[in-house]
């Protein structure tokens, strides 16, 4: 596959004629290790509670006809390992069994299916807003985030997690509410993030041209996709990113949003090197002292010895 890698004169600005960016979030804005030892621990521990807690509201029986319904979908289709969840007839002692051990199945398998998804987004909704959860970020991606948007560039996610997920992981992040900073949501509503036609349809509903999208991820599948439908594309090369030295080699590749927005890098360092009030103030108190030494030695050259007149 021919490359989409830039030439070296044009990596010193992946943002020239750029005013949109398509930005995903788990491994690129997310550390993977937040979705896989936090987020899928928390559903599989506390799903059993959540539909106890929640059997008799109608979103909930929604949420479990449609893993129903998923189920008896994969067993038609021959999906290896599938779990069933019993019938609505059943008694409820019977079913949250079932509908627990299809959940820990697609968590899992990885399945993902629209189904899995819709259940667990509202089990994060109660988490992230009752404080359970704080999504992590990587630590550079906030303050490029909002200088990004400052810049008057559109930003926009693109996730396998549903568009209220997004929502709810951006407004509760560990460096605060973060979706002031972004114009849109897409998801795998719109298309498989592996697909070209999918960042076409993202392109059209932006109302923007492709040229002027940079995709931000760390999945090369993904890059190479939106390379396809004419969108810049860049990696995001994080630890435990799953990326061979011909993707990095294929693609442009940054390790930090910092270089993007190196303002935001200048505007840190300045902050660290100013003294600031407590610094000023050492300053003041240094030269004071300076100045009282100054003075002890005209004293001393003077013959005046504090110690010794009070013991005289």
């Amino acid at each position: 596959m021919e490359s989409t890698k830039r030439t070296l004169a044009e990596t010193s600005d992946l943002l020239d004629g750029v005013n949109t960016l398509l930005i995903d979030i788990e491994g690129t804005m997310t550390p993977l290790s937040f979705v896989k030892d936090k987020l899928c621990p928390y559903i599989t521990d506390n799903v059993k509670e959540y539909l106890t807690k929640n059997w008799e509201s109608e979103e909930c029986q929604n949420d479990i006809t449609s893993l129903r319904e998923q189920a008896q979908k994969d067993k038609d289709e021959s999906i290896d390992g599938v779990v069933e969840v019993k019938a609505a007839e059943e008694n409820q002692d019977d079913i949250v069994p079932t509908v627990v051990e299809n959940v820990c199945w697609q968590i899992k398998t990885n399945r993902q299916t629209t189904a899995f998804q819709q259940l667990q987004g509202h089990m994060l909704r109660e988490a992230y807003k009752t404080g359970k959860l704080t999504a992590e970020l990587f630590e550079d991606v906030a303050a490029a985030l909002k200088q990004l948007a400052a810049d008057d560039r559109k930003l926009y996610t693109f996730s396998t997690s549903t568009v209220d997920v997004q929502k709810l992981l951006l407004a509760h992040t560990t460096s605060g509410d973060l979706l002031e900073s972004f114009t849109g949501h897409f998801d795998t509503t719109t298309g498989s993030p592996t697909e070209g036609d999918t960042y076409k349809a993202i392109v059209s509903t932006a109302e923007c041209k492709p040229a002027e999208v940079l995709f931000l991820t760390s999945k090369p599948a993904g890059a190479r996709a939106a390379a396809l439908a004419g969108l810049g594309t860049c990696l995001v090369v994080r630890d435990g990113a799953d990326l061979t030295e011909e993707d990095k080699k294929e693609f442009n590749t940054i390790t930090s949003f910092v270089q993007l927005t190196p303002e935001v890098s200048s505007n840190k360092k300045a902050t660290d090197d100013a003294p600031g009030e407590n610094g000023e103030k050492q300053a003041e108190n240094g030269e004071k002292d300076d100045d009282k030494e100054a003075l002890g030695d005209d004293e001393s050259s003077n013959g005046v010895d504090e110690e010794s007149s009070d013991t005289a």
